[in-house]
């Protein structure tokens, strides 16, 4: 009976919340700042709240809604078992924050929650996401954790990523030119054809990671990357100097 009042109240509270939102969405149309503000409190409520505004927005327009976060302050926040495909976090300040942890699988699913039973929460899946000039990790400072996250095509251009985790993640097609990757992790990784050109990879660790046809051009520091049994079949490595 505890738990039927439980879940009654926790139902009403995520109707009640999306009912303003999209009240005020829908006073304020045209409105993209206000639309961002409205994302960006929901998304701070969690991954149940997110997925039910997805699906509250799909049921009314027929397809998901378009995640823009840019320059949003999510330093620290959790992330995690959100479907994010294609958001654009462009100049947002990303330190410490938790994208990844355990393999995300929203892509072959037609519910993303349906995945997240028993307190485990799943990373984001962030395939085509858009990362540009946003800062996501300093040295001395959390970073953040994108480990196991589907991040096929996404683009992190002219960001500061110095220590960052992507252990195990699918960065296919990923754009990391002209970033700083100093002490990122990037063990396990699948980085087939991922851009690296004019990125600094000083004690930058890629073992066991997949460089097929990837692009490096550039590049900074490579002599000081681990690299230990990377696969590197058709890559561009640079020769120090």
């Amino acid at each position: 009976m505890k738990n039927l009042v439980h879940n009654l109240q926790w139902s009403l509270s995520i109707c009640l919340f999306l009912a303003l939102s999209f009240t005020v969405s829908a006073q304020d149309d045209g409105d993209e700042e206000t639309y961002n503000e409205k994302q960006y409190q929901i998304i701070q409520k969690g991954h149940k709240y997110f997925t039910a505004y997805q699906k509250a927005y799909k049921e009314k327009h027929g397809e998901l809604p378009q995640i823009d976060l840019d320059g949003a302050e999510l330093a620290g926040k959790d992330l995690r078992g959100m479907n994010l495909d294609g958001a654009t976090f462009r100049n947002a300040d990303l330190r410490g924050t938790m994208f990844g942890d355990k393999e995300s699988r929203f892509t072959t699913k037609k519910n993303p929650d349906e995945q997240i039973k028993k307190g485990t929460v799943l990373s984001s899946s962030l395939k085509g996401a858009i990362f540009s000039g946003s800062d996501i990790g300093e040295s001395g400072l959390d970073v953040a954790n994108f480990s196991k996250c589907n991040l096929e095509g996404a683009v992190f251009t002219e960001c500061d990523m110095t220590g960052a985790k992507f252990v195990e993640a699918n960065l296919k097609g990923a754009d990391f030119s002209e970033s700083s990757l100093i002490g990122a992790s990037f063990v396990k990784a699948d980085l087939t054809e991922a851009n690296f050109t004019e990125t600094d990879l000083e004690n930058c660790t890629l073992d066991y990671a997949i460089l097929i046809r990837a692009q490096m051009k550039g590049a900074e520091n490579v002599g000081d990357a681990s690299m230990e049994k990377v696969i590197l079949k058709e890559s561009q490595l640079p020769k120090d100097k």
